[in-house]
């Protein structure tokens, strides 16, 4: 109580401070600071200085008018905006999202500004239940947030992908600290490791220790979730016995698939021709491919060259639809040899595009 009176005292704080930022709200601050008072106080005012910066509650007054805006209410695969949102057992709020559900498309169909807009009005709508909260239940016992994963492919970390992440992230550490009780990150793709490495280093380590990575759905950690929720009010994809349930998401308009970053590369195959790149790779390297074709079809195999392993099988697929993709970590250092196959037409040439990532680094070939 000392830090709070002391926060509350300070000349600088008194300039912002309203009626309605109560123990508990400043608490959230000195918490996100180490109790570190000064250090609190100023993130404190910068929130509220850039609340006025970027004029919240305009946001919220003109955002709902906008006509993307009851599209992504309608697409964004959140219970945030439910009327009742669920509780656990002990009264803290439970959102559920599922990542994996989003196209990347999103960002090209509604533009960075409108999503971040859209983070903004979720945030403040979630604030305003804290208020409630509180209310009701006397102090802030947190959120906890169910993340899916499931879907989420490596095409879904694109640069534009990142930026928009990196600035939600910058938002929700520096605007509305202290928010999160728990994070329960379900059916993580392995791939998905080494890019968390990164978005770690744009959290702070108290956000990161909240978070709970699952290789699997929520079966694996079903004695957690009847210990913390009433089953009644989770969906029966999370172990619950809800059929009330998240929106889908998924594509977005026409698009079937996306490159995870513009194609960098392009052969025009001869009829009765095949093309072939060599990869060299060693264990524990991540090594993701995408590729489409112009029309048609065309024959797709990986192999490794001095085990003559088979990473995929030689198969026909039809890249004309969509964008084909994969991923793939060497079990032994080697040259791995991707082959794009024509042999076996005799009447058309094939124009391939594609990208193949060591890491997030694009290879050219």
């Amino acid at each position: 109580m000392a830090k709070i009176k002391q926060f509350k005292d300070s000349p600088l704080a008194q300039k912002y401070l309203l009626p309605k930022h109560d123990n508990f709200y400043v608490a959230r601050f000195l918490r996100a600071r180490k109790y570190d008072v000064d250090q609190a106080v100023q993130m404190f005012v910068s929130t509220m200085e850039w609340k006025k910066e970027v004029d919240v509650e305009k946001i919220k007054e003109t955002l709902p008018q906008n006509p993307n805006f009851q599209k992504l209410l309608d697409y964004w695969p959140s219970s945030l905006h439910w009327e009742e949102v669920p509780t656990t057992k002990d009264g803290s709020l439970v959102l559920l999202e599922a990542l994996g559900r989003v196209d990347p498309a999103l960002i090209g169909a509604f533009g960075m500004d409108i999503l971040v807009q859209f983070h903004i009005y979720c945030m403040e709508k979630l604030e305003s239940r804290y208020w409630e909260t509180s209310e009701k239940l006397g102090y802030w016992p947190g959120f906890i947030m169910i993340e899916d994963l499931e879907g989420l492919g490596y095409h879904s970390f694109s640069s534009n992908v990142l930026k928009v992440v990196k600035e939600l992230v910058r938002i929700n550490q520096n605007y509305y600290p202290e928010m999160l009780r728990k994070m329960y990150i379900l059916n993580v793709p392995s791939f998905f490791y080494m890019f968390w490495k990164g978005i770690q280093l744009w959290m702070e380590p108290r956000s990161v220790a909240k978070m709970e990575l699952i290789n699997g759905n929520a079966t694996v950690i079903s004695g957690k979730i009847t210990e913390i929720f009433d089953l009644s009010v989770l969906p029966t994809r999370l172990c619950g016995s809800s059929t009330k349930d998240i929106p889908k998401g998924g594509l977005i308009g026409d698009h079937s698939s996306t490159f995870r970053e513009p194609p960098q590369n392009k052969v025009d195959l001869s009829r009765g021709t095949k093309y072939e790149v060599k990869v060299p790779a060693k264990v524990g390297d991540n090594i993701f491919y995408e590729f489409k074709t112009a029309e048609f079809d065309v024959g797709f195999s990986i192999t490794c060259i001095e085990t003559k392993k088979s990473v995929r099988s030689y198969e026909r697929v039809d890249g004309s639809k969509m964008v084909i993709e994969g991923s793939f970590n060497p079990d032994t250092d080697g040259t791995y040899l991707f082959t794009f196959d024509n042999t076996y037409s005799w009447t058309r040439g094939k124009t391939v595009h594609f990208n193949i990532y060591s890491g997030t680094e694009i290879l050219k070939f």
